[in-house]
């Protein structure tokens, strides 16, 4: 396509080139006017395929000869005024003009006008491109392994996949998809080839307008058409291939753009995936180390929510590692299942493998076939929280209302200098009374239970906080240090220090 822009200000002709070329709108050529004169020279040496011009530059003596002249070229045009009047809409109709502008415009508006300009120029078969041919070609070389050599040249070389995403909420079939990129990129004259669940698109560099590198800008293009299909309400992901300056190897980079994809795993998708981003494997073991398996059983036997949390995300998150690197998907899978297995030997110690066993192969189609790494790893999280609130559901001792209206009571006021006096005085019994139906339903006395309470807070605010231990014993209901240490060593078997020290280690 070839473009010509009569504008009279510098300023504004560059501010056009830059809005083309940032936006990416294919063209042949772009060849700049300054009056009136000067674009009917250009007009007379170059087959013009769209004209943007100011209104005001023209005489109606010029516009009167300049009318006859674009339709006789099939002249696609686009007129800008600084006069918003009858006279600049009438003369607008006379050129049959696709847009009028009236200064200062929109440019969102403008370059969206431009660009359904350059679909309807290639949709009306302007630029022959003889894709037939080019379809049985371009399947040749992507799984033939000696393809016919004779026109293999005339193939793109320039090469994406696109696919979609798992999470789509709407249902999108690959002939939907189809339709949806043909439209989208309709401009480029990209040559689509539907390959079982993913599309091979070829793009000519030759239409990629922007930057230096053609990379840069397919990769530009692409993120908007992942944009368009969000706003179309679905959801996909693209990977370009390396580009090959022999076309015989393009085999290798449909390889290379589809296994790109595989980067959804640690990135998530409605994405582009580009060659010069860094991605490498680094080597880890495929199961779980003894050490590694060991934490996990102390973990699922404790069934403490922040603990296996804890755990699940060090093993599957923080990637890349200090070195840029990332774990083979397949590999982390493995590792996956071996957790998974696991889990399901403690289910079967609780003798609660057919509570779960619905979800169980749920999350195993999940780790097998997911396609994000952190959505795999927060279904497994979940699952295990399912797990545990079973196993605390089902060995829960009922307690009486009165007992439980004692545990609420220290749990909202263990660090305040509680008595049982305070206890007996919340529900409304004689302390006697509380101390012998609390140890009776609980097994521990009213003192205990509080003890226990504060020291187990005492643990959290020693392991995550930079407190001493006066303002620790202080949080936790202790008046006095000292004494805050002893009832943590005759609840824990260790002083705080040494308690410390062991976590530590």
């Amino acid at each position: 396509m070839k473009i010509c822009l009569c504008v009279k200000d510098e300023l504004e002709r560059n501010g056009m080139k830059w809005l083309l070329s940032s936006h990416h709108i294919p063209y042949k050529h772009l060849i700049e006017a300054t009056d009136s004169q000067h674009c009917f020279i250009l007009l007379s040496q170059h087959k013009v395929d769209l004209l943007i011009f100011e209104l005001d530059l023209f005489s109606s003596e010029e516009l009167a000869k300049l009318r006859p002249l674009l339709i006789q070229n099939h002249t696609q045009t686009v007129i800008h005024t600084i006069h918003k009047t009858f006279d600049a809409a009438h003369e607008s109709l006379l050129c049959k003009a696709e847009a009028l502008f009236v200064k200062p415009y929109d440019t969102q508006t403008w370059i969206k006008t431009i660009r359904q300009m350059v679909k309807n120029f290639t949709a009306s078969g302007a630029i022959n491109n003889s894709t037939i041919p080019q379809h049985y070609l371009a399947y040749d070389l992507l799984f033939l392994e000696n393809p016919d050599n004779e026109h293999v040249e005339d193939i793109p070389r320039l090469l994406a996949v696109i696919e979609l995403d798992q999470n789509n909420e709407i249902e999108m079939s690959i002939n939907h998809l189809l339709s949806f990129v043909k439209q989208e990129l309709s401009e480029y004259q990209v040559l689509v080839i539907p390959v079982e669940n993913h599309l091979v698109l070829f793009f000519n560099e030759t239409m990629l307008i922007g930057t230096s590198n053609p990379i840069i800008t397919l990769e530009q293009i692409l993120i908007r058409l992942c944009y368009q299909a969000k706003e179309h309400d679905f959801s996909i992901s693209a990977g370009i291939g390396n580009p090959k300056k022999n076309t015989l190897r393009i085999k290798q980079a449909y390889h290379d753009a589809k296994n790109s994809l595989n980067r959804r795993f640690y990135f998530g998708g409605n994405q582009v995936f580009s060659p010069m981003q860094p991605y490498a494997h680094i080597q880890i073991d495929s199961f779980l180390s003894p050490k590694d398996s060991k934490k996990l059983v102390e973990v699922l036997e404790g069934c403490n929510h922040e603990e296996i949390k804890k755990w699940l995300y060090d093993q599957f998150t923080g990637f890349p590692d200090e070195s840029g690197l990332y774990p083979n998907p397949e590999t982390m899978r493995i590792r996956l299942t071996s957790v998974l297995a696991h889990i399901h030997r403690f289910m079967s110690k609780q003798n609660i493998v057919k509570t779960l066993e619905h979800n169980y192969q749920n999350l195993f189609k999940i780790i097998l076939f997911g396609e994000v790494l952190f959505e795999i790893t927060q279904k497994m999280l979940n699952f295990c929280y399912e797990l545990f609130n079973i196993i605390q559901r089902e060995q829960r001792p009922v307690y009486s209302l009165i007992v439980n209206q004692l545990q609420l009571f220290i749990e909202e006021n263990y660090a305040k200098p509680l008595t049982l006096s305070d206890a007996a005085k919340h529900v409304n019994r004689n302390s006697y009374y509380i101390s012998h139906l609390f140890k009776q339903e609980t097994g521990i006395s009213f003192i205990e239970y509080l003890q226990k309470k504060r020291i187990q807070v005492a643990k959290r605010l020693l392991a995550n906080s930079d407190l001493n231990l006066s303002d620790i014993s202080v949080k936790v209901g202790f008046s006095d240090a000292n004494y805050f240490s002893r009832v943590f060593k005759k609840v824990t078997g260790d002083s705080p220090r040494a308690w410390i020290a062991k976590r530590n280690e």
